[in-house]
């Protein structure tokens, strides 16, 4: 005989979400089971602890040392239910602690909007709501027309891409150089300096030329051509010798190519042969003049003049207009060749890079420019109806609601700005820098330094 005992029913389980969170009861057997969850509520988005010395913030906290050990940081989206510009620890954290009872908590304002008489007003408005889904909206539509643009205009934007890889090493390279040197390069103004030359050259021509024709060598026009010459080789060669000097110890350094070391004494031995020839070319008109001046001594009679103040003199003369010129070289260019260029090999990159843009945006701009006038529509029509809901009860308390989540979500913000501070107190901007997504596709991803990141608002999204 057998006996049957009664099925005894297991009591229901619950399971509490971290920190406060509403329980889920099961009910029913294993093959049958019926879940209800007791919805989120504003009372448990604020009951959570976010004080700086809360359980909820320690354990953000305790992470700061793990993530700093990573020397580039990606940055969390613009487009989704995160907040923008969060490090992968934080957004973590977001979404462990925050983003479920949170969401819970904007629910609950919905269903508090959902009160207000539809046929009398039309229904609640969630201003901030609406308006966070208008700009989501926005950025989702204009990233969509940017991708359909793409697939047309594939080489287009194969080209920026090309483009944008060149910027970013010529970029890498100028930084290089200036934390090197930790200043800025000197590039001369090459207006300026071409003037100042010219000033030069004209001064020794006036020197000169005088000389050439009392010399009785050739006509004013073969005079002025002499002048000319020698004017022409004391400023270069002044230019040559003032840059060499500047850079003799980039130029000459036995790390660089032998090819680039030949260069720098090319450029000395040129500015050597030029003002030699000048000086020579200033000896000879002189020496020809002080023969002539001799004979006519010697026939008419007279004082002759000093062979040293003649030929002599007029060389110094000339030697410091070289000397005048090789000091404006020296002080007017750069100790490292290399510096000044980078920077404007950069620049010029850059300003190619733009010129891109602007070429494909033109394509782009009617799509932006439409959704940026629904987003405008979208926010002006919501600002004007919750303003028409002014005196309807749901509507206040439903306000009311969104200020007391407003209020806590100013403790989330806090604890997310707290660990970023120590973040960045754990990290330097010699070794690490956070990436920082861009808006839109065509447009560079920012490389952030420490501070510069954490000078960035932070703000909660209303998904």
């Amino acid at each position: 005989m057998s006996i049957k005992l009664p099925l005894k029913m297991a009591p229901p389980l619950k399971h509490l979400s971290k920190f406060g969170a509403a329980p889920l009861v099961v009910i029913g057997s294993p093959k049958n089971r019926e879940e209800r969850v007791t919805p989120m509520t504003i009372a448990t988005y604020c009951s959570l602890d976010f004080s700086r010395n809360g359980a909820i913030s320690k354990e953000l906290n305790d992470s700061a040392a793990t993530e700093a050990s990573s020397e580039t940081i990606v940055l969390s989206d613009h487009l989704g239910a995160r907040p923008a510009n969060l490090t992968p620890e934080m957004a973590n954290w977001f979404d462990s602690y925050v983003r479920q009872e949170r969401t819970g908590a904007l629910d609950e304002v919905e269903r508090q909007l959902a009160q207000v008489d539809s046929k009398a007003h039309g229904g609640g408005v969630f201003l901030e709501r609406e308006l966070w889904k208008a700009r989501q909206a926005e950025l989702s539509e204009k990233r969509d027309a940017e991708r359909a643009e793409r697939e047309a205009r594939q080489r287009d934007y194969e080209a920026l891409e090309a483009q944008r890889a060149e910027v970013e090493k010529l970029s890498i390279r100028y930084e290089q150089k200036r934390n090197r040197y930790n200043r800025e390069p000197v590039i001369p103004n090459k207006i300026l300096y071409f003037l100042a030359l010219i000033v030069l050259g004209i001064t020794d021509m006036a020197l000169n030329w005088e000389h050439v024709y009392d010399a009785k060598i050739g006509s004013p026009i073969k005079s002025f051509g002499i002048s000319f010459g020698i004017a022409v080789g004391i400023a270069v060669s002044g230019h040559l010798i003032g840059t060499t000097l500047r850079q003799a110890k980039a130029r000459f350094n036995r790390a660089n190519d032998d090819l680039d070391i030949w260069a720098g004494w090319q450029m000395f031995s040129l500015a050597g042969v030029l003002v030699s020839t000048a000086l020579a070319a200033v000896f000879w008109i002189r020496a020809e003049y002080f023969s002539i001046a001799r004979e006519e001594i010697i026939l008419l009679g007279g004082e002759l003049p000093s062979f040293y103040g003649t030929i002599v003199g007029s060389m110094l003369t000339n030697a410091i207009v070289w000397v005048v010129g090789a000091a404006l070289a020296f002080l007017m260019h750069d100790a490292d060749p290399g510096f000044p260029e980078a920077k404007i090999k950069l620049t010029a990159a850059e300003e190619k890079l733009g010129s891109l843009h602007r070429m494909l945006n033109k394509h782009l701009n009617r799509r932006f420019e439409q959704a940026a006038a629904k987003l405008k529509e979208a926010v002006t029509a919501a600002q004007g109806r919750e303003a028409s809901l002014a005196q309807v009860a749901a509507q206040n308390e439903a306000r009311r609601m969104i200020e007391r989540i407003k209020a806590q979500d100013a403790h989330v913000l806090a604890a997310l700005a707290r660990y970023r501070s120590t973040l960045v107190g754990k990290t330097s901007p010699e070794s690490h820098v956070f990436i920082q997504p861009s808006l839109l596709a065509s447009e560079p991803r920012k490389q952030l330094t420490p501070a510069e990141y954490n000078a960035i608002g932070l703000e909660l999204p209303y998904a």
